[in-house]
């Protein structure tokens, strides 16, 4: 891979820990819904207007797609305020690895830039501008991301997510991708990816310089 190299790190997920599985699983149940694989192929990753939509048709109320994501983001709030995001475990020495490793660093997700700052806390200064890309209308975002914001080829994007969705296009654009997908149990993102082959970890301190330079590698060939 020749040219600047660039990891995004997704923020929710793979930054702080999962807030979202549990929190759309216990929304859908409590309005009357089932949180079942398809649910979750319909939500996450997804436009916050495709997600609304795929809640509303998840719980069965006759929601818009903006209705149901504003009530969603409603119960979000109250939870948080209860049960912040905290840092995953190991993201600092996987930052610093990266970082070693030459890579500069950015970090995405589907909320403003203002819960990055907010939520990342000391974690922001490892991030070179423009520190943060909320995907939100692009979503999952890597060909907006290497076209359109960091000018770079796909090869030279090493990605990684807590969802399948993302490993997917990954794949398709031959951008290299580690997932980190969700231990709780209402998440079905590990059982995606384990089902469609995408390389995944259960430990964040299970990436080093070895399983990078080999993902890397594999993603320039396929």
């Amino acid at each position: 891979m020749g040219g600047k190299k660039y990891a995004a790190v997704n923020i929710d997920g793979v930054l702080l820990t999962d807030t979202f599985s549990d929190i759309i699983h216990d929304f859908i149940v409590e309005n009357g819904g089932i949180h079942d694989e398809d649910t979750d192929r319909s939500i996450l990753s997804q436009p916050q207007s495709v997600a609304g939509a795929g809640m509303a048709r998840a719980t069965g109320n006759k929601w818009t797609a903006a209705e149901a994501i504003s009530k969603y983001f409603e119960k979000r709030r109250e939870v948080i305020s209860i049960t912040p995001p905290e840092v995953n475990e190991g993201v600092v020495e996987l930052l610093e690895l990266l970082r070693t490793c030459g890579y500069s660093l950015v970090s995405y997700g589907g909320l403003s830039i203002d819960h990055f700052y907010t939520e990342a806390g000391n974690l922001v200064e490892y991030f070179d501008n423009p520190k943060y890309i909320c995907t939100n209308l692009i979503r999952p975002g890597i060909r907006e991301m290497c076209d359109n914001v960091l000018k770079i080829p796909y090869s030279n994007l090493l990605v990684i997510d807590d969802v399948a969705r993302v490993g997917k296009e990954a794949r398709r654009l031959g951008a290299p991708f580690i997932g980190h997908p969700s231990s709780s149990k209402n998440s079905y993102q590990r059982k995606i990816m384990h089902d469609n082959d995408i390389l995944h970890v259960t430990s964040l301190h299970e990436i080093d310089a070895a399983l990078i330079e080999s993902v890397c590698a594999q993603a320039s060939i396929s």
